[in-house]
């Protein structure tokens, strides 16, 4: 990818490169090289391999999985040379999947074409789902537990959490009906400026969210969304409610419409956030589609558009003509 130079930035050549390859009956292995970095330096690298492991044989007819990767990333613009890795093992069966996985993020690692939520941490994850078919109306019951431990490099404590669903229903109709129970605690090592002039300070703070998530078939022509979810939040309180609608028109076009409202309400002030998004596919014939999406929201007070052209020579091999084009509303 070449970018143009502007006033603040000089012209840059970015590459990235990925290789994979299958083995065994179900298993690959892969590696990656990125080289470039937008607002940087021309000579920041990342590199990295990645092994998947899968089969389904495991006693007899059970399938299991591990998934691992390592990465290296290199900033010349002061930042180092630091590395990243994790490695994830999961029994994902019919009545019952389990997992545990661990994840390592160096302080300095900085991938300059990519994205890290979070670094210098140690993260540990768990889940366990029972999911029994009643064969009934009532295709099957869910009912799951998801531990997530986090620390500093240092040992430090920073977050953990635990995400209960007490129940799951998923109807033969494919209708899907979910509540969740998520107790956490979050140490925040420096102040934490979540919106303009709303600060939480430096401390460690324990609360509970409360979810109820609601999804209707995709399988009829218009289908639907909703979510909400209430509880504590930090030193405050925070709701959030969400709304999606599709329409399918045949098989040539699906067109959709979300809206998400966030209202929290802190010690140090209150704030809402309103995001909007719409799309529209059209579906030309099985090879060329075109997809469209339009979001807004007014934090940032812009417009974003995307728009992609797909065209599928044969499988395994397509084209892609993207425009993506925003504006600011903010004026």
């Amino acid at each position: 990818s070449q970018t143009e130079a502007t006033d603040t930035l000089d012209a840059r050549n970015l590459f990235v490169g990925r290789y994979s390859q299958n083995f065994l009956e179900q298993s690959s292995a892969g590696v990656i090289v990125t080289r470039g970095d937008p607002t940087g330096s021309q000579d920041d690298y990342t590199v990295g391999a990645d092994l998947e492991l899968r089969t389904d044989e495991f006693l007899e007819d059970r399938s299991l999985r591990f998934r691992g990767y390592f990465l290296s990333t290199e900033d010349n613009d002061g930042g180092g040379t630091d590395v990243a890795w994790s490695g994830r093992v999961r029994y994902p069966n019919d009545e019952i999947d389990i997992s545990a996985a661990y994840t390592y993020i160096g302080p300095d690692f900085d991938p300059a074409l990519g994205f890290v939520r979070r670094r210098d941490i140690s993260q540990w994850d768990a889940s366990f789902s029972y999911s029994p078919r009643l064969y009934s109306d009532i295709r099957r019951l869910r009912f799951e537990l998801e531990p997530r431990y986090v620390e500093l490099t240092t040992g430090e404590p920073a977050s953990s959490q635990i995400a209960i669903t007490p129940l799951g229903i998923d109807w033969e109709s494919d209708d899907e009906l979910s509540f969740r129970i998520t107790p956490r605690r979050e140490q925040l090592f420096e102040d934490f400026d979540i919106s303009d002039d709303v600060t939480v300070p430096v401390g460690e703070y324990d609360f509970v969210r409360y979810n109820v998530f609601f999804e209707s078939s995709q399988r009829r022509p218009m289908s639907c969304e909703l979510f909400y979810s209430t509880g504590t939040f930090f030193d405050g309180r925070r709701d959030d409610y969400k709304v999606e609608l599709t329409y399918r028109a045949g098989a040539a076009a699906t067109l959709g419409a979300e809206y998400e409202w966030n209202d929290v309400r802190l010690a140090d002030g209150s704030f809402d956030v309103n995001i909007a998004r719409t799309r529209v596919d059209l579906f030309f014939s099985p090879w060329i589609s075109w997809f469209n999406f339009v979001q807004w929201d007014d934090v940032s007070e812009e417009v974003g558009v995307n728009s992609r052209l797909r065209w599928i020579i044969e499988p395994g091999r397509d084209l892609f003509f993207v425009l993506n084009q925003g504006w600011s509303t903010f004026d």
